[in-house]
C-alpha cells in the first residue's frame, strides 16, 4: 500500500493502492492513469466517507478513501414545484353524460326523502296520532344519524374496502326498503328506528356523489356539476312536496294517501338502485 495525495505518484505494490485524501476535500471523483507499473492518482475532491474505486485496464483496483464528511446538499426548491396542468388538459376532463344522470339521480332521491316526511305531517297526525314532538323526533334521528354514518361511508369508499357503486347501491336500496317499511308501521318507537337507519343509509349517497366528481371533473367544470347535482336535490325536494301534500290525506284504491306515497318514494329509490347496478 502507498499513501498519496493529490497530484502524486505512486507505486502499486500488488494490485491496490489505497488514497487517502485530505479533510479539506468536499467531493470528488478519481482517475487513474496507467503506466507500466507505475499508477498516477489524481483525486481532486470525493464524496465524504464513500470509497471510489476504479479499474485500470490491466485489472488493478485504486481504491480512494475520503476521510472528511462532505456537506448536505441543498435541494433546489424548483424540482419540488407542483406541474401545473395546460389549459386543454384542465377543461376536457368531465363525467359522461350518464354518468351525470345517474348523480342527480341519486340526489333527487335524497331530497325527495327529505321532504317527504314534513309533506306528510298532518296526515300522520290525523291517521297514526303522532304529536308535532313525536315528528321532532323521527327527524332529529335521521339527521343525527346521517351524520354520524357520513364519514363512515367516505372511509370505507377512500380505502377501497367498497366500490363507490356498490356504496350508492346499498344506500339507495336500503332507503327504498325502509321508507315501504315505514309505510305500513305506525308505532312510534319502531318508525324512530326506521328513520334514523334511513338517515344512515342516505348518508351513503352525497359524500360518495361528491368524490366521483371531484375526481372525475376538471377544477373549471367542477363548479358546473356540484351545481346540477345540488339544483337536482332540490328539484326531488320540490315534486315530493307538490306530489304528497296534496294526496297525503286522501285515499287511493281504499289506501290512506300517505301511505302511498312512502311506497312511491321507496319504489323509486328501488329503481335508482337498479340504474346503478345496471349502468354505473
Amino acid at each position: 500500500q502507498a499513501l498519496c495525495h493529490f497530484g502524486s505518484r505512486c507505486s502499486l505494490s500488488g494490485e491496490i493502492a489505497v488514497v487517502h485524501v485530505s479533510r479539506s476535500t468536499a467531493m470528488a471523483s478519481a482517475t487513474v492513469h496507467e503506466t507500466n507499473d507505475v499508477a498516477e492518482v489524481t483525486a481532486p475532491t470525493l464524496l465524504g466517507n464513500e470509497e471510489a474505486a476504479a479499474t485500470d485496464a490491466a485489472g488493478k483496483k485504486v481504491v480512494a478513501v475520503a476521510q472528511a464528511v462532505a456537506p448536505a446538499q441543498v435541494p433546489d426548491p424548483k424540482a419540488y414545484q407542483p406541474v401545473a396542468r395546460t389549459e386543454d388538459e384542465d377543461d376536457g376532463r368531465e363525467p359522461s353524460y350518464l354518468m351525470q344522470f345517474l348523480l342527480c339521480a341519486t340526489a333527487a332521491l335524497e331530497g325527495a326523502d327529505t321532504a317527504l316526511l314534513p309533506a306528510a305531517m298532518l296526515a300522520l297526525q290525523e291517521d297514526v296520532g303522532l304529536k308535532i314532538t313525536d315528528l321532532a323526533y323521527l327527524n332529529t334521528a335521521q339527521a343525527v344519524c346521517t351524520n354520524i354514518a357520513a364519514p363512515f361511508w367516505g372511509i370505507l369508499a377512500d380505502r377501497g374496502i367498497l366500490e363507490r357503486k356498490t356504496i350508492l347501491i346499498i344506500g339507495s336500496l336500503g332507503q327504498g326498503a325502509v321508507t315501504c317499511m315505514l309505510a305500513v308501521i305506525t308505532i312510534l318507537g319502531p318508525m324512530i328506528f326506521l328513520r334514523a337507519l334511513n338517515g344512515a343509509l342516505l348518508a351513503a349517497l352525497r359524500p360518495i356523489s361528491n368524490g366521483i366528481i371531484a375526481d372525475m371533473t376538471a377544477e373549471s367544470k367542477r363548479g358546473k356539476l356540484f351545481g346540477r347535482v345540488q339544483s337536482s336535490l332540490m328539484f326531488g325536494m320540490f315534486i315530493t312536496s307538490l306530489v304528497v301534500v296534496p294526496i297525503a290525506r286522501k285515499e287511493i284504491l281504499g289506501i290512506q294517501g300517505w301511505r302511498v306515497a312512502f311506497v312511491l318514494i321507496g319504489a323509486v329509490s328501488l329503481v335508482v338502485s337498479a340504474l346503478l347496478y345496471l349502468l354505473m
